[in-house]
């Protein structure tokens, strides 16, 4: 990974996935010019450690069928990307809006990226990972027939705002103001970084890939600073703003319970 989070160091609780179809390489924009990259990987893992992964996670079409996101559809890259020797990035962030751990793509939003960053996540470490992601309904579906195992230990859920788009059983099941341990977070960090990075889309699909991975992690660790810096004011309004809530939550709870002549053990039992 990147520069550390100074509240999750290394093991963030909660992580968010998106992929960016906007930051391409053309192929004829070529690999290398015979310098290497000044940065060795601190976002970016080596490829050929995901190719070797993503052998044993080939895409089932058929697992999409909650929402009609055209994430995880691997088809609709075949003909537009023929140009193209990366066709995105695949990348991750945490609810402290944290660049994590990337992934150039190189066919369409394959369930294999989101597989892959969660088996890194949870390399040493025992308590579990929420992980927000649009299509964490059909994450979850995959998992649970190709790694029970790593599903186990993973809180799956759809960010907010993406939710409405899904059934109102995986909303359910998977909208993130029902899964627990995910508090205000809106799960939608990932999306407000891609605004920051979408303008080197035009220059980046240019230049050679070493070149392009150098000026991409740059702009990540330019973007991690920034996020730093901010943190104690972040976290200081998402305080009030929890203490507002539970105010007006509290109030609005002994009303239902008034009128019903309840109180609150009746609600335990």
């Amino acid at each position: 990974m990147g520069k550390e989070c100074p509240v999750c160091q290394d093991t963030p609780s909660l992580v968010s996935y998106d992929a960016n179809f906007g930051l391409v390489h053309k192929i004829s924009s070529g690999v290398s010019t015979g310098l290497e990259a000044r940065h060795k990987g601190p976002y970016f893992k080596t490829q050929r450690k995901f190719l070797d992964f993503v052998e044993d996670y080939a895409m089932d079409p058929k697992s999409i069928d909650c929402s009609n996101f055209q994430a995880g559809n691997v088809l609709r890259s075949k003909v537009k990307n023929s140009k193209l020797d990366i066709t995105g990035v695949f990348g991750s962030i945490c609810k402290h809006d944290i660049p994590l751990l990337f992934l150039n793509m190189t066919k369409g939003e394959s369930l294999a990226y989101s597989a892959f960053l969660t088996e890194q996540f949870l390399k040493d470490r025992s308590e579990k990972l929420t992980v927000t992601y649009d299509i964490a309904c059909s994450l979850a579906s995959y998992l649970k027939k190709r790694n029970p195992d790593l599903l186990a230990k993973c809180n799956l859920a759809v960010p907010v705002f993406h939710s409405f788009a899904h059934t109102m059983s995986c909303q359910l099941n998977f909208g993130q103001r029902y899964v627990e341990f995910t508090g205000l977070c809106d799960g939608e960090g990932i999306e407000r970084f891609w605004s920051f990075l979408r303008p080197f889309k035009k220059i980046s699909k240019e230049m050679t890939v070493n070149n392009r991975n150098d000026l991409l992690t740059e702009a990540l660790m330019y973007y991690s600073d920034k996020s730093i810096v901010k943190i104690g004011q972040k976290l200081k309004s998402k305080l009030e703003e929890a203490k507002q809530l539970n105010v007006k939550c509290s109030k609005e709870l002994n009303t239902l319970l008034t009128c019903k002549n309840l109180d609150y053990f009746d609600i335990g039992t």
